[in-house]
């Protein structure tokens, strides 16, 4: 007999807890997209969040529980072109001896590798097996399969091959988008610049999209566990990208715990309708930064905190 449940008695029924690889950004096991056109940046950027979860350090100032064991397959770009690129991001003193972030030998590598054939599932399940990574990046979702993107079907039979393939794991999809106009710069949605079918969008768990000029580009948040936001991303040496406006998480980020400690008997979602009045902290930031640390809210040692004035900081 097939049980069934009320909406209390499924909340309580014992089952596996979301679990974060990025706190509040990447879920395990889960599917994000990293959206943008050709050339913006979007290998730079999967390759260093790759090196930052296999080490252990923030992403973009989310905090990243670790150090994790991440596989990166890179399939869009010529092998002489990658080794280039990991030969000049060594040359700016990027640290590539990362023990936990590994890619497929050369000589090894299956190309094309496609997960929607039987040949490309075994391939993909034996480097999982052998490897157990937490975190796969997929470079990039055009060169995993032959189906028509913009053919609703086809993209479910991809997503359905990969169910079995990465169904412990997070994955992170690079994916391009379709040529973006001057009114796309405008008001840029995610889910229409995706090149194919909306079914992409609609299948993973959250999506960013890497847009905008150098080296000042943008990246837009968009997922099912927060608000939408949006970061500067700026394009450094080696094509690496910092996030300046997150460095002032670290002068937020006290003046929050203040907050918290002076309000004991509110919860998360007073104190963040408090913040935002005050200093128009956005509720997606305001969960994201409490959640990268402890509070007098939460379940661990309390933190010490010093006074702190009304927040001033404009994010």
């Amino acid at each position: 007999m097939i049980r069934t449940v009320s909406p209390a008695e499924y909340l309580v029924t014992p089952r596996p807890q979301l679990e974060w690889l990025i706190n509040g950004l990447i879920p395990k096991p889960g599917y994000m997209l990293l959206l943008g056109p050709p050339k913006v940046g979007k290998s730079f950027l999967a390759f260093d969040i790759a090196a930052r979860v296999a080490r252990g350090e923030s992403v973009m100032g989310y905090a990243s529980p670790g150090p994790r064991r991440v596989l990166y397959l890179q399939m869009d770009t010529k092998e002489a072109a990658w080794t280039e690129r990991l030969r000049k991001l060594k040359e700016i003193g990027y640290d590539l001896n990362i023990p936990n972030l590994r890619l497929i030998h050369q000589d090894d590598m299956m190309l094309p590798l496609l997960v929607t054939t039987q040949k490309g599932q075994d391939f993909l399940k034996s480097v999982i097996k052998s490897e157990t990574p937490d975190l796969v990046i997929l470079d990039v979702l055009r060169e995993i399969h032959q189906e028509d993107e913009n053919d609703s079907t086809g993209m479910k039979k991809v997503f359905d091959a990969m169910e079995p393939v990465f169904a412990k794991q997070s994955v992170l999809i690079l994916h391009h988008t379709r040529k973006i106009t001057q009114d796309d710069k405008a008001s840029p949605d995610p889910v229409t610049l995706a090149r194919g079918s909306s079914y992409i969008t609609g299948r993973v768990d959250g999506y960013w999209l890497l847009h905008g000029e150098a080296p000042n580009r943008k990246l837009h948040f968009e997922s099912r566990f927060q608000e939408s936001a949006t970061a500067i991303a700026k394009q450094g040496a080696g094509g690496i990208f910092s996030f300046p406006d997150l460095e002032k998480d670290a002068i937020v980020l006290p003046q929050l715990l203040a907050l918290c400690a002076a309000n004991p008997t509110l919860d998360h979602h007073a104190l963040a309708n408090m913040a935002f009045k005050q200093s128009g902290i956005t509720r997606a930031h305001y969960y994201r930064l409490i959640h990268n640390a402890p509070c007098v809210h939460q379940s661990l040692p309390t933190v010490a905190v010093t006074p702190q004035p009304p927040l001033q900081v404009a994010i």
